[in-house]
């Protein structure tokens, strides 16, 4: 956590117009079973619009939870100043082109079990979804959070919805 709080204070550190802080939370906060075991259906199916609430709720034990809070109170005290985004992706797929990694984690090991086994295969009843994205896909949302960060902040909610209340 120093590291991202070192961040913010940075980023109160700007001078008249407000910074921007794009965050990629992780997918388990999203795709955890909670109650459920694996293998049987979770019939909640999260949106970011309908379901904020719950999001910005998550319990504190939730894995990424306490940098998403952190981010969400940041957001609420000093929100004139620093324009804060939280992406929370579904499991992400497909090379990437960047210069360090550039395989995503759950998808290729899925791939390779199943040729391993010579089969895909299932755990438990096999009712369990999961929901994926292309890594192109959060790289194209990305963009169009920086491009209206460069013009200002005027189409994306920057922290808006952001309550904890």
């Amino acid at each position: 956590m120093p590291a991202i709080q070192a961040l913010l204070k940075g980023c109160l550190r700007h001078g008249p117009a407000p910074s921007y802080l794009i965050h990629l939370s992780g997918t388990a906060n999203i795709s955890d079973p909670g109650d459920y075991p694996c293998g049987v259906l979770n019939p909640k199916i999260w949106s970011d619009v309908a379901n904020i609430v719950d999001i910005q709720s998550l319990p504190d034990n939730t894995i990424h939870r306490p940098v998403d809070k952190l981010l969400q109170e940041f957001a609420e005290q000093h929100g004139d100043e620093v324009k804060v985004a939280i992406v929370y992706p579904p499991d992400i797929y497909g090379e990437g082109t960047g210069a360090v990694k550039k395989s995503s984690y759950l998808v290729p090991l899925f791939a390779e079990e199943s040729k391993k086994l010579g089969s895909a295969f299932f755990i438990g009843k096999g009712e369990n979804v999961r929901s994926i994205v292309h890594i192109r896909d959060v790289a194209a949302l990305y963009l169009l959070l920086v491009e209206d960060a460069l013009e200002g902040g005027k189409k994306a909610g920057w922290g808006k919805d952001v309550s904890l209340k």
